[in-house]
């Protein structure tokens, strides 16, 4: 599963107590109604337990290849936009809607590993970092967002888990907004999505064992 997928978060009410508290009486945030989610993102409770909506100087949508991780193998990848090879096609779980076959996948040139193919280069890039992340984890400066350098894994973990909670509930509104009619920017919703695929991956930096941490290397995306 790719990381952008995993943005599920847990609430118990709206009442004051900890929103991102997990009990027998949790619910999932897409049961909830924009009143019940505008209710919490406005509380002083959800203003408290949200550590920062301050991510970083860097655009998640601006040249996201400049943050690639490295190939397991130790060489550098490369974002690609062309026709998916048949080995990075076979990792979608339903075909990609362009008519033109093209799409963003990174690739290693040296061993042949290839990521979940994109019809966006952001999303193309997050998927292979998390994708090796396991393999090259060790360092949160590694991750160019949220601050992270510097923290002990259970502040980073707090930290993480509080964004990625919050995120998750603007994106459940601007979602609903949208559907009502109201005019909410695709690149704002992209945005969002693209935090929630680094939160995850910086999770995935957080949780695997260490090693010598990836580096952040420059590959340009290869034009067919």
């Amino acid at each position: 599963m790719g990381a952008h997928n995993e943005t599920q978060a847990s609430m118990t009410n709206t009442q004051g107590r900890n929103p991102r508290r997990h009990d027998s009486g949790a619910v999932r945030i897409e049961s909830l109604t924009l009143l019940e989610i505008e209710s919490i993102l406005s509380s002083d409770a959800h203003y408290a337990a949200t550590q920062t909506r301050n991510y970083g100087e860097r655009d998640p949508l601006h040249d996201p290849a400049d943050c690639l991780f490295r190939c397991p193998c130790g060489n550098t990848p490369v974002l690609n936009y062309a026709a998916p090879p048949p080995n990075a096609l076979r990792l979608l779980s339903r075909p990609l809607s362009r008519g033109d076959g093209n799409a963003f996948y990174v690739g290693c040139p040296a061993c042949g590993k290839v990521g979940q193919p994109s019809l966006r280069d952001w999303r193309a890039v997050i998927d292979w970092n998390y994708l090796t992340a396991s393999v090259q984890a060790g360092s949160l400066g590694a991750v160019p967002y949220f601050n992270l350098a510097g923290l002990t894994a259970q502040q980073a973990k707090d930290r993480l888990n509080s964004i990625k909670y919050d995120l998750s509930l603007r994106r459940a509104q601007a979602k609903m907004r949208r559907e009502q009619g109201d005019d909410v920017g695709g690149r704002f919703l992209a945005r969002i999505d693209a935090y929630l695929g680094w939160a995850n991956v910086a999770i995935r930096v957080l949780t695997t064992s260490p090693s010598p941490a990836p580096d952040l290397v420059h590959a340009r995306p290869q034009v067919a």
